[in-house]
């Protein structure tokens, strides 16, 4: 049966697919999230490792995440991809996915696809004027679908990275991260400047915290 019926209209169809796909890069993302994790816990044990990663929601386990990895990974260059890597999953591409996945997809009368989402509050169309709203809807174009998709793809790569060079014998690699990752996922030019700045102070290895610090 093709997914042109009984399902969708044939305006949904592309954005249909572009839909699918970022569901399954958004699998790939959690996969390298938990990969990142179990290197963390170095529990050394499959079956513990699967127990906590499956019983933490995404929100959670991304704060664990940067919280071990401050504690356990001493390098600036590592931590500062890390931490861009955790803020940018849970302010922006979980937001954004999320949007896509639970609003309601519709089309306007030109046939143009829309999602619509469910929300109340008060705000200001014109001005002195405030109306009252419980929808918000926003045109989405194929592009923009396939877009995300791109950006979560990119962040699964970073991630794997920041696995591979977690643990001890990845040592050598933490501060090639930027390198490394020129072709497949570059990181933004704003992050890069920052990991320069640090690595121009510290040499690239963060000195633990004072013990009075220390919880």
């Amino acid at each position: 049966m093709s997914i042109e019926e009984p399902y969708l209209a044939p305006e949904f169809n592309d954005h249909a697919r572009a839909l699918g796909v970022m569901c399954v890069v958004w699998g790939h993302l959690e996969a390298s999230l938990n990969l990142l994790l179990s290197m963390l816990l170095d529990l050394n044990d499959a079956k513990l490792n699967e127990t906590v990663n499956h019983n933490v929601d995404m929100r959670n386990k991304l704060q664990i995440v940067l919280g071990l990895g401050y504690l356990k990974v001493k390098n600036d260059t590592w931590f500062t991809i890390l931490k861009w890597v955790i803020e940018t999953i849970d302010n922006d591409l979980r937001p954004r996915r999320n949007r896509f996945i639970h609003d309601t997809w519709t089309k306007t009368d030109t046939g143009a696809v829309k999602r619509i989402e469910a929300k109340t509050g008060l705000r200001k169309p014109q001005a002195f004027k405030l109306e009252y709203f419980t929808k918000i809807e926003v045109g989405v174009t194929v592009d923009e679908v396939n877009l995300l998709s791109q950006e979560i793809s990119d962040m699964s790569v970073r991630i794997f990275a920041l696995a591979l060079s977690s643990k001890p014998q990845g040592t050598d690699l933490r501060d090639a991260i930027p390198t490394l990752l020129e072709d497949s996922a570059p990181l933004p030019p704003h992050l890069m400047k920052s990991i320069e700045r640090l690595k121009a102070r510290s040499g690239g290895k963060r000195q633990p915290p004072p013990e009075s610090s220390r919880a």
